[in-house]
């Protein structure tokens, strides 16, 4: 099997390609690589968008990356018949955060799941996707060096796969004296200093 089947390696494979080739209408799109990084700015703007809904455009932008990259890195290796990508497919659908980013990418732009042949309504087998509300700690640094710390509610995509894992995973719960579980909050890093007042510059 190709090493590209092994999306962990992705990033090592994706680092060997050379920029330049063209490949589609949009220029500074011209390599997985390039793709790849405009993924990463996909990931920041989803992770630090406070409200809902910039939140949810966010995540849906970089669903819809995630799922091109499977195109750009088939068509840069000349992958171009159904037979010659089949290998390469049936590995990727066999990891649930792959097939959960198709299927919210598709979605976003279809509105609805159809299968290719029959055209019927198909049923995504990623469970759920929703936007709530989780706790985060941002964290500023004084001009003295010091840090401040400021709890915070900002939104939040939860996403259970196919096989029930739950995005973004809790591994963060903890047991206070009573026995009641409870989660810690999230730490959010603020690109900015505060002052001795406390007013702070965020990213």
């Amino acid at each position: 099997m190709p090493a590209l089947l092994n999306y962990k390696n992705q990033t090592a494979i994706l680092n060997t390609l050379e920029y330049g080739k063209s490949m589609s209408l949009t220029r500074s799109l011209s390599s997985p690589s390039a793709l790849y990084r405009k993924l990463e700015r996909e990931s920041y703007r989803a992770f630090h968008s406070v409200s809902p809904a910039h939140k949810s455009d966010h995540f849906f932008n970089f669903c819809v990356t995630a799922h091109s990259m499977r195109d750009f890195c088939l068509e840069y290796l000349g992958k171009v018949e159904d037979t010659d990508k089949k290998a390469f497919h049936d590995q990727w659908n066999k990891e649930p955060v792959l097939v959960a980013a198709g299927e919210i990418a598709n979605s976003s732009k279809h509105f609805v799941l159809r299968t290719r042949k029959t055209k019927a309504v198909k049923v995504p087998t990623t469970k759920d996707v929703r936007i709530g509300r989780a706790k985060y700690m941002n964290v500023y640094q004084r001009n003295d060096g010091q840090f401040h710390l400021e709890p915070t509610i900002r939104a939040e995509v939860r996403v259970e796969l196919s096989d029930g894992t739950v995005l973004p995973r809790r591994s963060t719960r903890k047991r206070n004296a009573s026995g009641a579980v409870y989660d810690d909050p999230r730490v959010a890093v603020g690109a900015g200093r505060v002052d001795g007042v406390g007013a702070r510059a965020e990213a």
